[in-house]
């Protein structure tokens, strides 16, 4: 449906509340409260009739959506601490769900879909993240690249339906002979091919420290 004629309908919807809300109050003797419902209702209306007539047809206009087809390296280690809290609290805070793109020794290229993404430290700036096995007790290939190579692109993808579908796709269990990559129709940087580019923004980031960390579960008892 077109996006002007949505809002008008949930405008008029909004009207149609208003009087009802106005004949109830009649009903119960409230009198007092008619009058700012009505101001309400006039308002509303008056919104509605600049829909139709094209005056707020600018506030339906899609800008185009940022994206990494022409990117701006940024080295964050030449930021003062505020600067640099102020670039990693706005990429990746509130943590979104991630796709790391990373590389094997061979050139065999893996994208996966991470959700533990966690920056802990601005000065230095540090993420963690927790890679998790399967039942194999395989560890992932984002893990395992990262161990050979030592690097990895962090993308947060654009908030669309198609940027879930190609986060579902990234996490479908393939052979690590084969890439993500194959899977969706994401395109690479000219300049950087593991550099996604309808992803809006991005972080290179290096292998600097690897935890093992067993949770040791207990019974509780009531």
């Amino acid at each position: 449906m077109d996006r002007k004629a949505v809002v008008a309908d949930f405008l008029r919807k909004c009207i149609d509340y208003a009087n009802d809300s106005i004949a109830r109050k009649r009903q119960r003797d409230e009198n007092e409260l008619i009058p700012a419902w009505e101001t309400y209702i006039e308002f509303t209306q008056h919104a509605i009739d600049e829909i139709h007539t094209g005056k707020l047809d600018s506030w339906f206009e899609r800008k185009p959506r940022s994206n990494l087809s022409k990117p701006k390296r940024i080295d964050i280690m030449e930021m003062g601490h505020k600067e640099r809290s102020a670039w990693l609290a706005g990429i990746i805070s509130p943590r979104p769900l991630i796709l790391a793109s990373t590389i094997d020794e061979n050139g065999i290229k893996n994208l996966a879909p991470l959700t533990s993404v966690m920056g802990v430290s601005n000065t230095p700036p540090l993420f963690i993240a927790s890679f998790s096995r399967n039942k194999l007790k395989q560890y992932r290939g984002t893990l395992l690249n990262m161990r050979q190579t030592g690097k990895a692109i962090l993308h947060v993808m654009p908030s669309t339906l198609q940027a879930v579908d190609w986060i579902d796709m990234a996490g479908s269990p393939i052979p690590p002979e084969d890439s993500e990559w194959d899977l969706i129709d994401v395109t690479p940087n000219d300049d950087e091919d593991m550099l996604i580019q309808q992803a809006i923004a991005a972080i290179e980031v290096e292998l600097v420290e690897e935890k093992n960390c067993q949770m040791l579960l207990q019974d509780l008892q009531s």
